[in-house]
């Protein structure tokens, strides 16, 4: 009863260190741009990874460019204009 009850703990912190391999992506550390499905900040001004504020990245539909973090009709999304 005693080994399988530390085998259960061995096997609870290794999926812990699984878990835990690094800081998750979100506001505190991806400010700028957007978080992708991965976890991985994004610079959030592509029209296949746009968002700001650490927010979730969304896709923008088709004839849409992402601009500061929001997807917007029309344009290519980085012109001077």
């Amino acid at each position: 009863m005693r080994a399988l009850g530390v085998a259960v703990l061995a096997f609870g912190a290794v999926m812990l260190s699984a878990c835990s391999s690094g800081p998750s992506c979100g506001p505190s550390n991806c400010l700028s741009g957007c978080c992708s499905a991965a976890g991985v900040c994004q610079a959030g001004n592509l029209p296949s990874a746009c968002g700001a504020n650490g927010a979730m990245c969304s896709t923008c539909p088709g004839g849409f460019s992402c601009v500061t973090g929001s997807c917007l009709p029309g344009g290519s999304g980085g012109g001077t204009g």
